[in-house]
C-alpha cells in the first residue's frame, strides 16, 4: 500500500481533542464548545473563547482583534452565522434549569 494512502485512512486517525477556551486548534481537531452551556460573557454578537466547530476552518481564524485565540480578552467578535440562534437556545435551556 502506497505510505500516503495510508496515512489518509480515517481509520487510523485518533480522535481529536476538545479545544479548550485560548487553546489553539490542533490539526484535524475540532470543538464541542458549540453545544456547551452559555458563559456569563457570551452574547449574541461575541462568544467568550472560540465556539467554531472547526476552528481551523473558521476565516477569521488568527485574525488579530477579531479572533478569541488571539485576543487578551479571548472573546470571538466574528462567531459563526448560527450563532445567535444557537445563543437563544442555549438560553432558554439554561434558564429552564
Amino acid at each position: 500500500m502506497n505510505p500516503l494512502t495510508r496515512a489518509l485512512r480515517p481509520s487510523d486517525k485518533p480522535d481529536a481533542p476538545n479545544i479548550g477556551i485560548g487553546e489553539r486548534p490542533s490539526k484535524g481537531a475540532s470543538s464541542n464548545r458549540f453545544h456547551e452551556p452559555l458563559h456569563p460573557l457570551d452574547s449574541e454578537v461575541h462568544t467568550f473563547g472560540c465556539r467554531h466547530t472547526n476552528p481551523r476552518a473558521c476565516a477569521k481564524n488568527s485574525l488579530q482583534g477579531i479572533c478569541a485565540f488571539v485576543r487578551g480578552d479571548n472573546l470571538c467578535l466574528s462567531p459563526r452565522r448560527s450563532w445567535p440562534k444557537q445563543f437563544r437556545k442555549l438560553k432558554i435551556l439554561g434558564e429552564s434549569y
